[in-house]
C-alpha cells in the first residue's frame, strides 16, 4: 500500500475539520498531490499555485510540505528530533512532518499519514497527544510523572461540546484525564473499540518530553490487531477526485516546476 499523507483544513466559520488534500510516493519517488471530496464539500479555497482540481506531480517535495518540515540548520531541530523519538540517521522528512503535524499559527492546516498495516498485521501508531494546554498544571505535573511503557486508557467523550467524536486519553491509578486523541484518528479509534477483544488495545506511554511545549509533552503509541475487513482513511471526504467529473471542472494531469524555498 502507498504511504498517504493527507491535508485536513479547519474551516474559520463553524470550526469543523475536514481532509482536503492527498499527497503520495509512487514507487520511482516521484510525488503526487490531488484534492479530495473534503474540499468539495467544505468551503476550501484551494492552494496557490494548484488552484486547479487536478493531479500534480513532481520529482521533489512540493513547497507546501517542504516548507513545513523544519531546517535542521535551526539550533532546536536536535529537541524535534529527540522529542519525537527519531534518531538522527533514520531521519524521513515526512515522518517528521506528520508527527509534528505541520501546524503554524498562520493557517489552519494539518498535515498527518494515514495508517498502514504492519508486517505482523497490527495496527501500530504514534502520535502526539492533543489538548494538554487546556487541562490545569496538576494535569500537567501528572503527565510529567509519567514513564516509559506506562498503560494509558482510551474514553470516549460524546457530550464535548466541540467535537462529538472525541477520544480523551487517561492514566491508571491515579486516574487523570490527560489530554486527547488527535481528530485524525478518531475515525480509526471507534473502529477498533468495536472489535471483539478489546483488551488486545494497548495504548501506552512512548515518550515524555519535559522541557518540550505541551504540544509535544508526551508522545504516546497504540498497537492493536488489525481487523478483517478494516481500512483507515475511508470516509467519503477521504477519496482522492483525481478520476471523476467534479463540481469544479474535468481533471487532466499537470507537471508544475517546483522552486527551492527556505525552510522555516
Amino acid at each position: 500500500m502507498k504511504e498517504r499523507i493527507f491535508v485536513a483544513w479547519r474551516d474559520p466559520l463553524n470550526k469543523s475539520w475536514h481532509p482536503v488534500a492527498l499527497l503520495t510516493v509512487d514507487e520511482h519517488g516521484i510525488f503526487n498531490f490531488v484534492y479530495t471530496k473534503g474540499a468539495l464539500k467544505s468551503n476550501f479555497p484551494r492552494f496557490p499555485r494548484m488552484n486547479e482540481v487536478t493531479e500534480y506531480k513532481s520529482r521533489e517535495l512540493f513547497p507546501l510540505f517542504y516548507n513545513r518540515i523544519i531546517s535542521e540548520r535551526r539550533p532546536d531541530f536536535k529537541n524535534y528530533l529527540r522529542w519525537l523519538d527519531i534518531s538522527r540517521n533514520e531521519f524521513n522528512p515526512l515522518k517528521f512532518l506528520t508527527l509534528t503535524e505541520g501546524i503554524k499559527p498562520t493557517d489552519h492546516l494539518e498535515f498527518f499519514q494515514c495508517p498502514m498495516k504492519s508486517r505482523d498485521n497490527k495496527y501500530n501508531v504514534s502520535f502526539m497527544m492533543h489538548g494538554l494546554q487546556y487541562f490545569p498544571k496538576r494535569v500537567i505535573e501528572r503527565v510529567n510523572e509519567l514513564k516509559y511503557g506506562e498503560r494509558l486508557y482510551l474514553v470516549l467523550d460524546p457530550q464535548n461540546q466541540f467535537d462529538k467524536y472525541a477520544i480523551m486519553i487517561r492514566t491508571a491509578d491515579p486516574v487523570y484525564a490527560i489530554g486527547y486523541c488527535p481528530r485524525y484518528l478518531t475515525g480509526d479509534f471507534y473502529k477498533l473499540l468495536n472489535i471483539e477483544n478489546v483488551d488486545e488495545i494497548s495504548v501506552s506511554v512512548k515518550k515524555v518530553n519535559k522541557d518540550a511545549p505541551l504540544n509535544f509533552r508526551l508522545l504516546c503509541n497504540i498497537v492493536a490487531p488489525w481487523p478483517n475487513g478494516f481500512h483507515p482513511c475511508d470516509q467519503d471526504e477521504y477519496e482522492p477526485i483525481n478520476n471523476e467529473m467534479n463540481l469544479f471542472e474535468s481533471v487532466r494531469k499537470v507537471q508544475i516546476p517546483i522552486v527551492a524555498t527556505k525552510n522555516p
